[in-house]
């Protein structure tokens, strides 16, 4: 495991060498001061046994007989491994924490600069949650891992300790090992990678319909739906509560079961030891040794099984994670490559253009239409016929199947999206509202924008009665979803965010059916003022037709020019 850690997460091959280091040093300086236990108890015995004569020629002359340099010496060795252990617990966290963070900037990179398809085909609540829970649970997965190696080498170095003292000892140490190994044994460890696996199922679905739910509140309401979906939530919520409680309870197993190894550690111990008190002195600071090592063992092997059970339950996560960061359903959207358009030209033109979400169905099927600069154009359309599957082709944010997009300096593929996008404000049916003040939902993405051009954006949008009516103006703050908005003034606050942006082309998606003709009219005349400034409409309304300068009508998957 410890391998395909270092294979994964190369930035951390670093710390992870000098936290190896100081988990070694961690677990000589554990097994050290717990040897100091036999000099000490043999200097106050007085014994004089055999059992420490290969401690003595370690420690400075006059020491080993001199209890009080003895106990300031554990002392200090004491003192000294606890800033160890510190050190390595605090580089794992700062390392562990680094890395989590490392993964949610990647994740959310490689979503966002997904193609638009891709995304869409993605279930939001469970991208939130792998985003947010699974990238910490495979942190928790290396730092637990990280102790639980810790564990292994400081039970190796004192049964190494004990070898060199006792091989009797040594071998009712390994006895005491293998009894706390297969106390909780294989099923004990597939049953906590099951129910990790069950932890991330269940997390991203309660994720899933929680997101769910509260963007289609609205529609929950007038259906009169609230209680099949709380019962779906409280379903899967009862699920999760009871897999958690599984989980705690099998981690803190290990934990109860110390005092049972201890126990028969004790029982042995008693069984093999002398009845003749001059013998009982000679062998009690191997004895009093071995307790401290038994102790030590016994907590170790019960921290071992518990960070076992962790490592294993939280795998799953790590290798979430890692799929997610080398898997893409589809490469990112490359906003720089190609050659960088400073303006459209005279014209965009879409010529013989096919495209379909599915290869099988057709959306456009040969769609031509001319847009010059400066000019207003509507295009109509029944439900459904492609109308704002054209916006979605000419934004870029689908690739055609076939035919061309062009402007005079040449076919929109050999531009590069981000320069291309940075030319175009899109106002949707539904636009979003962002929580935040007016001023952060029209500077959005772009905060150098001056307070006279948010103002002045506002002004030609429609919207000066909004803020005059509002003590903080551009300061006033917006509720989520802009809930204290009404549809149209939502719209106008969209438009004015593309208008501040100062784009060249302006496209609105069924942007002023919410706002009244005289109103709309006015908006237009605004915008008009800017003669180089190309405005696109979706609508159906006839009275916006008669604004524009061309109309087209989308039908069978081609657009026709029609006259008012």
């Amino acid at each position: 495991m410890l391998f395909k850690i270092w294979k994964h997460c190369r930035e951390l091959r670093l710390k992870l060498s000098l936290l190896l280091f100081i988990t070694v040093l961690d677990a000589f300086l554990a097994t050290f001061s717990i040897s100091l236990v036999l000099p000490i108890t043999s200097a106050a015995l007085g014994s004089g046994g055999e059992s420490d004569v290969w401690f003595n020629q370690y420690i400075p002359g006059g020491m080993a007989d001199n209890i009080k340099l003895l106990l300031f010496f554990m002392a200090i060795i004491l003192c000294i491994k606890f800033f160890v252990t510190l050190l390595r617990v605090l580089l794992s966290i700062y390392y562990t924490e680094d890395l989590r963070l490392q993964w949610q900037k990647d994740l959310s990179k490689n979503y966002i600069l997904q193609p638009l398809k891709a995304i869409n085909a993605n279930r939001q609540g469970m991208v939130v949650n792998d985003l947010i829970y699974e990238t910490g649970n495979g942190a928790s997965f290396i730092f637990n891992y990280l102790s639980y190696l810790s564990l292994i080498i400081i039970t190796a170095s004192v049964l190494i300790l004990l070898l060199t003292i006792n091989w009797f000892w040594m071998g009712l140490a390994l006895i005491v090992c293998a009894l706390g190994w297969f106390t909780v044994g294989r099923t004990y460890f597939k049953y906590a990678r099951r129910l990790g696996k069950k932890a991330i199922a269940l997390n991203q679905d309660l994720n899933a319909i929680m997101i769910e739910s509260i963007q289609g509140i609205k529609d929950i309401k007038i259906s009169n739906s609230e209680t099949f979906h709380t019962g779906k939530i409280e379903e899967i919520a009862e699920a999760t509560n009871y897999n958690r409680k599984l989980v705690k309870i099998a981690q803190d197993f290990p934990v109860f079961a110390k005092d049972l190894i201890f126990a028969v550690t004790v029982v042995v111990i008693a069984l093999y030891m002398p009845t003749d008190l001059e013998q009982v002195k000679t062998v009690m600071p191997q004895i009093a040794l071995f307790i401290v090592a038994f102790t030590k063992l016994a907590s170790s092997i019960s921290q071992i099984s518990s960070f076992r059970f962790k490592v294993t339950s939280k795998y799953p996560s790590f290798k979430l994670v890692i799929k997610l960061l080398n898997t893409q359903k589809a490469p990112p959207e490359n906003l720089e490559t190609g050659k960088k358009v400073a303006s459209f030209g005279d014209y965009i033109r879409l010529k013989d253009v096919h495209f379909g979400y599915d290869e099988d169905k057709p959306v456009l099927d040969g769609v031509d239409i001319e847009i010059r600069k400066g000019q207003i154009v509507c295009i109509t359309g029944p439900s459904g016929s492609g109308k704002t599957t054209i916006m979605d082709v000419l934004t870029r944010l689908y690739d055609i199947d076939s035919g061309n997009i062009e402007v005079p300096q040449g076919d929109a593929g050999q531009f590069s999206l981000g320069s291309w996008r940075q030319l175009i404000g899109y106002v949707p049916q539904d636009p979003i509202i962002y929580y935040g003040t007016i001023r952060e939902n029209i500077t959005l993405g772009h905060p150098d924008i001056s307070d006279d051009d948010v103002h002045e954006a506002c002004r030609l949008a429609g919207i000066t009665d909004l803020l005059d009516s509002l003590p903080e103006g551009i300061n006033a703050m917006l509720y989520e979803k802009g809930e204290n908005l009404s549809g149209g003034q939502k719209k106008r606050l969209a438009l004015a965010r593309v208008i501040a942006h100062k784009c060249q082309l302006i496209i609105l998606d069924e942007t002023t059916n919410a706002i009244q003709e005289q109103a709309e009219r006015e908006i237009l005349a605004n915008l008009k003022q800017n003669e180089d400034l190309t405005i696109i409409i979706i609508t159906h309304r006839e009275s916006t037709m008669k604004l524009a300068d061309v109309n087209y009508r989308i039908e069978a998957g081609r657009a026709v020019q029609i006259d008012l």
